[in-house]
């Protein structure tokens, strides 16, 4: 595991954040227009994209928050977590 996950942690919740939004547009009326991709109209495509985004992300969210926290518990479980001071 690579010493500095930050920027893989910050740009993973950037992304989710992100997509919630644009999950959101069409109840703003962002899609009035009635406008179809395939079977489907634009803006059930578009809500649709997003939340596969959303799952890519919570199956990453396990591997980047939830292993190493399962994995620290397994070694010791009553230690104090070790802190870098900057």
């Amino acid at each position: 595991m690579p010493g500095n996950v930050r920027p893989a942690k910050l740009l993973l919740w950037v992304v989710i954040a992100v997509a919630v939004l644009a999950t959101w547009a069409p109840y703003f009326g962002a899609f009035e227009q009635l406008t179809w991709v395939g079977p489907v109209p634009f803006g059930l495509a578009w809500v649709l994209s997003w939340n596969a985004v959303l799952t890519g992300c919570a199956i990453a969210m396990y591997f980047v928050h939830f292993r190493p926290l399962h994995e620290r518990l397994l070694a010791d479980p009553l230690a104090e977590p070790e802190v870098e001071v900057r």
